[in-house]
């Protein structure tokens, strides 16, 4: 139930199949499995049971694939590039590269009046208003669909072809590496009838240094091109993907003899770029050799748990940091100093929660694997509640399919929540948004300007809504700061201005221990805390700890990100604002039911390693915990009132459990897997991955080549906030231990894993 899958048609209307066909009929029309008679219709088109015994259509296999571990609508896409003025046609495909690898490529067809080109002596215009187009477009999808699903190369053409009925004929298409090698030479044409470049940003003709040369051999073979690359186009644009970018990262580090992280493409993604960030880790790797008694650049300063020495000079990575100097002046004023409603009291505990009699609660991020936990575990705790949610979508219809859809395949969706109207909330303080009395949608993005929504929609959400839960994000572990920054730093800004509009409303909002991942809070675990906390005596980050202790280092943009979000919540809580912070440790499946998120790393991991029959020795902890406690511990946070009081919460599992720990499970539940030196795996899995995209962590190589054992270590977490919620609610967290085999038969289940051999 909920699992999507191709739809076949049986009973005795079925034909047998084509006339002398045979190689058609074996895939079109397969004998009955289940009678041993007959034959069923492979339809092509994708659907799923529901609960209640329905099937539901989810449309054409030919327009939805698979790439890199996501699911992808490619009519989605063509969808949005159709919403693009400038656009007159369009078309979305995939296709295949050097590598094998596939690849998304959108052929658009530019207005005439956007590229009427007929004389040669205006290629210059020619490229350069293609390239403004491209670049504009890639804007808008940025804005409207998840990075995976944005297309890695747009092909201009003077008009697509047509079959004899009319429709695309995507057989005639052009193959997408002529067109790039066509730009290329575009740019070196047009550059080289006018001095005058096209714009500062193009300059393909300018003198290669050493560096940059080197680097336009790698980008060359990496995405199998043949001609210079202009200094200054982006990677992604050549038709790169994050597969490629790690493979272009590990090549830079071989070639140059340098530690630089892999993900060093996402960050410069230009020859340019790129060329002056390795020249600098060269330098920094120079002067650490030749200068090991150098004087440490800081202001001296007593080092505690709270606050690292601090850097007179901090490096680029601190830009988050800088950041989040400036956008506290956004906050609101401190909640003393303001009035709201001609009241003496400013925030009083909303007495629908309290009562728990009709709430209405604002969450955003309710698509994801952890936001449909949390809707359902707050639509079953508060029996009368309506959820207004969040969601980016085409439309209100749209927006409430998503919702069904992800709780349908976490198998939450409850029948008495699909009644889906146009009519507004029965309860008159929230009319607002599209769905049924417990479940509504409104459409919106968290990277825009209020959400997204309308000004009418947010002064009604302002004004009635009991609480909030800010769990939406964007999450991608390769991005740079900059790329997170509107989703989930301004977005969380946005919800503390919507939290404070009207009448003041407690703000909840779902973080991440990834704060944490700054060598500060690392080196803070020693190997006694961790015997301390097995026998759970108190130690470990504090719940109340001011996150200072990451200001410089956090590795990732995405860690930057939640850091600045979190620390813009403490400064909204020190201003006296009803706000907390969860945060989990890695979300894994339910322990009712098994359901997973199979994109998630920790099953990539597993997967991959069954595959390989090979798994990294690594004694590190993994902090995961069931989807379903983390969901309902969101829920007590919420109904408690003294929630508000204690703050920040650390989710953490009960018991120690390694990496080591768990691929011992999967030798326990008959999987063949040997365990061999991480330096030695990663030979391995690089090798299985260049062979074939097979492997469950093709799509994170990035991630299983760049210091795992150093990368996935954790601080010990003191839990004793959480705790309190935790007796109070009455609900327990399970070691993690006894729901490996769950996981293992849900993963067998769907066809995710293949079962152990009956030998084994």
């Amino acid at each position: 139930i909920g699992t999507v899958g191709e739809i076949y048609i049986g009973g005795i209307g079925v034909s047998p199949g084509y006339i002398n066909r045979p190689d058609l009929n074996q895939a079109k029309f397969p004998k009955n499995p289940f009678t041993g008679k007959g034959t069923l219709y492979a339809t092509g088109d994708f659907g799923r049971w529901l609960p209640n015994g329905e099937v539901e259509y989810l449309g054409r296999m030919d327009n939805q694939v698979k790439i890199r571990g996501f699911r992808i609508e490619l009519d989605e896409i063509d969808y949005y590039i159709a919403q693009f003025p400038s656009i007159q046609a369009n078309v979305t495909v995939v296709r295949k590269d050097d590598n094998d690898d596939k690849i998304i490529v959108s052929y658009i067809v530019p207005q005439a009046n956007v590229n009427q080109t007929k004389s040669t002596d205006i290629d210059q215009r020619h490229y350069h208003r293609n390239t403004c187009l491209i670049s504009d477009l890639r804007g808008l999808l940025k804005k409207q669909l998840p990075s995976y699903s944005i297309p890695s190369v747009f092909v201009p053409l003077p008009e697509l072809p047509l079959s004899t009925n009319g429709k695309v004929d995507k057989a005639a298409l052009p193959y997408y590496k002529d067109a790039l090698k066509s730009m290329i030479s575009q740019q070196y044409t047009s550059v080289s009838r006018d001095n005058t470049s096209v714009s500062a940003a193009t300059d393909p003709l300018s003198e290669y240094s050493p560096t940059q040369n080197t680097l336009n051999n790698i980008w060359q073979q990496t995405l199998g091109l043949d001609s210079m690359i202009p200094l200054h186009t982006n990677f992604f644009e050549l038709g790169g993907h994050s597969i490629l970018a790690t493979r272009l990262g590990i090549q830079v580090r071989k070639r140059f003899g340098i530690d630089i992280p892999v993900s060093l493409v996402f960050q410069h993604p230009t020859v340019y770029s790129m060329a002056a960030a390795v020249d600098q880790f060269a330098q920094a790797t120079s002067n650490i050799v030749s200068k090991p008694s150098a004087i440490d650049n800081t202001v001296t300063r007593p080092v505690s748990s709270e606050h690292p020495p601090v850097q007179s000079s901090p490096d680029p990575s601190t830009e988050y940091s800088n950041d989040f100097a400036t956008l506290i002046d956004q906050l609101p004023p401190p909640l003393s100093t303001i009035q709201f409603n001609n009241s003496d009291t400013p925030f009083v505990f909303p007495v629908r929660i309290r009562s728990g009699e009709a709430p209405i609660f604002f969450l955003t991020g309710a698509t994801g694997f952890l936001g449909a936990f949390i809707l359902a575990h707050l639509l079953m705790h508060f029996p009368t509640a309506t959820v207004i949610c969040l969601v980016r979508a085409q439309s209100p219809e749209h927006a409430f399919d998503r919702i069904k859809s992800s709780c349908i395949n976490s198998l939450l969706w409850q029948t008495q929540w699909d009644i889906t109207t146009s009519e507004t909330s029965t309860y008159p303080d929230c009319k607002i948004g599209y769905g049924s009395q417990r479940v509504r949608v409104v459409v919106g993005d968290l990277a825009q300007p209020r959400l997204g929504i309308s000004l009418a929609e947010w002064q009604s959400l302002a004004r009635g809504v009991d609480a909030i839960i800010h769990n939406g994000a964007l999450v991608y572990w390769m991005y740079p700061y900059s790329k997170f920054r509107s989703s989930n730093v301004l977005g969380t800004l946005a919800t503390i201005e919507l939290a404070t509009s009207d009448h003041v409303k407690p703000l909840h909002f779902v973080s991440s221990i990834s704060v944490f991942n700054s060598s500060h809070y690392i080196q803070l675990t020693r190997p006694e805390d961790i015997v301390l906390a097995q026998a759970k005596i108190g130690t470990g980050v504090l719940e109340s700890d001011d996150l200072e202790g990451s200001r410089y280092d956090l590795p990732s943009g995405y860690d930057q990100s939640k850091w600045v979000a979190d620390k813009l919540i403490l400064e909204a809580r020190a201003r006296g604002y009803p706000c907390t912070i969860i945060r989990p440790g890695f979300v894994v499946g339910s322990s009712k039911t098994g359901v997973i998120n199979s994109d998630d790393f920790q099953w990539r991991l597993v997967k991959g390693c069954i595959q390989l029959g090979k798994a990294p020795v690594l004694d590190n902890a993994i902090n995961m915990c069931p989807v379903d406690y983390i969901a309902e511990f969101v829920v007590q946070v919420v109904a408690q009132p003294q929630a508000l009081d204690q703050g920040t919460f650390h989710i953490e599992s009960p018991s120690r459990f390694s990496y080591n720990d768990m691929f011992d499970q999967l030798r326990l539940y008959g999987f063949s897997i040997v365990s061999i030196p991480y330096s030695l795996w990663c030979v391995y899995i690089k090798e299985a991955t260049d062979k074939s995209t097979d492997n469950a962590l093709y799509p994170v190589l990035q991630f299983t080549q760049d210091d795992m054992p150093k990368n996935t270590r954790l601080p010990i977490l003191d839990t004793s906030h959480t705790q309190v919620i935790c007796h109070t609610g009455g609900i327990d967290c399970p070691p993690i231990s006894s729901l490996i085999g769950l996981y293992l038969a849900y993963m067998v289940k769907v066809g995710f894993i293949t079962p152990p051999t009956l030998d084994s």
